[in-house]
């Protein structure tokens, strides 16, 4: 069952966000919409719902730039430990992969 909403502005002041639903996981997504593709600064976070008691496990959030709606540029990406957010990795991502640390 795949359900997305969104409520998105193509306007500079103005924050966007997307949520997409897929059977068990949410995906949030925060930042300037533009052309389809989240640009800029930004934050996404996915999350696994637990049907029981209607609680969510956090998979993974990325918090940083974004380039066609994947991680570019410089960010910071973290998993989900022990019911807390815990970094992964701080640097530079390309097309959705980490590179390495910041220069």
């Amino acid at each position: 069952h795949n359900y997305c909403e969104q409520e998105v502005f193509e306007d500079e002041d103005s924050p966007s966000f997307l949520k997409i639903f897929h059977d068990q996981t949410i995906t949030l997504v925060k930042g300037k919409y533009v052309s389809n593709y989240f640009e800029g600064f930004g934050s996404k976070e996915v999350y696994m719902i637990f049907e029981k008691d209607n609680k969510y496990h956090g998979i993974s959030k990325y918090i940083g730039n974004f380039k066609s709606s994947m991680p570019h540029g410089n960010g910071k990406l973290f998993d989900w430990v022990n019911g807390a957010w815990s970094i992964k990795y701080d640097g530079e991502f390309s097309n959705g992969n980490y590179i390495g640390p910041s220069k």
